[in-house]
């Protein structure tokens, strides 16, 4: 497994806030992700983007301790994560986060177990101001594991209030971060143990 860094700024609820509502308060880097490489990009369309899903995962000793798979959840998170690329590259990295706010059509019809790799294909579909709408599908050896459709929504607040300097330093940690993942080598899953069964779910 090729292991990456992805950056983007993490928004925090004001403790002070009895809302919870979400604020400028502070916007630090977050070291999560769910991508392994970038294997296409093309600005204003889509992204195509592979998960090595390996044995070392840690979500994997509670998800489940005797028969490991990928969480749904975390699938999705890679093709927001993969669609967020795509629109840092488009828009020239702005000082932006892009928040998802709408998840629809969510389906999952195999397991991804480890040792398989799952290949994510994030295509957008419409932009309406600073929204913008993505299908994305998830395969495994050329079949459908998972689908959805999401909304990202381009939120500024949570880059107010830090330096210039720190802005500076993470927007080029960001073009860092992909120049990686579109350079990697192109690393496939291991076999699947015999012992190890995979399947459609049911």
């Amino acid at each position: 497994m090729v292991t990456t860094t992805a950056y983007h700024s993490r928004i925090f609820p004001d403790p002070a806030s009895r809302s919870g509502v979400m604020t400028n308060r502070v916007a630090e880097v977050m070291h999560v992700s769910l991508i392994d490489r970038i294997l296409s990009l093309e600005v204003g369309r889509e992204v195509r983007a592979a998960k090595n899903l390996s044995y070392r995962e840690e979500f994997l000793g509670d998800h489940f301790a005797s028969f490991p798979l990928m969480p749904g959840a975390l699938q999705v998170e890679a093709m927001v994560q993969a669609a967020q690329w795509l629109l840092r590259e488009e828009l020239g990295y702005p000082a932006a986060d892009f928040a998802p706010v709408v998840f629809s059509n969510t389906r999952y019809a195999r397991y991804v177990r480890p040792g398989e790799q799952i290949v994510f294909t994030v295509t957008l579909q419409k932009r309406d101001g600073n929204r913008w709408k993505f299908k994305g599908i998830g395969e495994v050896e050329g079949q459908r594991a998972c689908q959805a459709q999401f909304e990202l929504l381009r939120y500024e607040a949570s880059w107010a209030g830090i330096s210039a300097q720190t802005r500076d330093d993470l927007l080029r940690e960001q073009r860092e971060a992909l120049a990686r993942l579109r350079t990697v080598p192109a690393a496939f899953a291991v076999p699947v143990p015999e012992h190890v069964e995979t399947g459609r779910v049911a």
